[in-house]
């Protein structure tokens, strides 16, 4: 954790002398720097913590294990992420209105501050994971029913060959698309390449005034030199030419 975190975090706290912070860290070198509101351990049971009826907030990276243990608890979160499913798990708690995110790169004594505040002070976070706990704990149909269910189910029917997808059948290259990607490659390299043969003619200099091509530009003037033979592409040639006509 940079250092300058350390010290947004312990000065944030600092400022909600009413409130306790548990944190679980690793280091030694803080102790001499924690206000007297501020407790720090190696390890913590994260999951009785958030149980206790007294914890009003976690602040997390955004895990899935901690988010899930943050909804059964119904505790609302200020979130961090930094890395892997983290970004998204918090984007989903922002928007669903139970959690408050900060960018890794805005981490300061204000927003970390700002976030708790508002977690403090605006019931609707703790409504709404609440809510969503209640949602979890009273899902329509239980774990041990449903596996009852499907083992049943499997047991009446034995193969179930009408479930299996239909992916399971393609080869290698229809499965990855390899095909569909190669083509789409091609056609890419086509019209670069086109559009660079065409860039060449219309960028092409004449060496003088009665057109004669110098040796670098003579493929280019071979090139306009064949598609003048045809009317469409004549006039083509005549418009891209219309830069160097005197």
């Amino acid at each position: 954790m940079p250092a300058s975190w350390k010290m947004a975090f312990i000065e944030a706290f600092e400022r909600f002398p009413n409130y306790h912070f548990i944190w679980r860290y690793v280091g030694i070198d803080l102790q001499d720097k924690l206000p007297t509101n501020v407790h720090i351990f190696k390890w913590l049971p994260q999951s009785d913590l958030l149980q206790n009826p007294k914890t009003k907030a976690f602040i997390s990276h955004g895990g899935y294990n901690s988010l899930q243990e943050a909804i059964s608890a119904g505790v609302p979160l200020i979130t961090i992420p930094l890395f892997g499913d983290q970004p998204r798990n918090a984007r989903l708690a922002e928007r669903h209105h139970f959690a408050i995110r900060i960018h890794k790169n805005e981490v300061s004594v204000d927003t970390v501050a700002d976030a708790i505040s508002r977690v403090l002070t605006d019931e609707s976070y703790s409504k709404n994971i609440k809510r969503l706990s209640r949602m979890v704990r009273k899902k329509p149909v239980s774990v041990s029913h449903l596996l009852v269910s499907w083992a049943n189910f499997v047991a009446e029917f034995k193969a179930l060959d009408n479930l299996v997808p239909a992916g399971n059948k393609l080869n290698f290259i229809q499965y990855y698309s390899l095909d569909v990607i190669a083509f789409l490659s091609i056609v890419a390299a086509l019209i670069l390449l086109i559009t660079y043969a065409i860039s060449k003619i219309a960028m092409m200099k004449t060496a003088s005034s009665d057109g004669v091509c110098e040796p670098k530009d003579l493929i280019a003037c071979q090139l306009f030199s064949f598609f003048s033979r045809f009317q469409v592409t004549s006039v083509f040639g005549t418009i891209l030419y219309m830069p160097y006509i005197t």
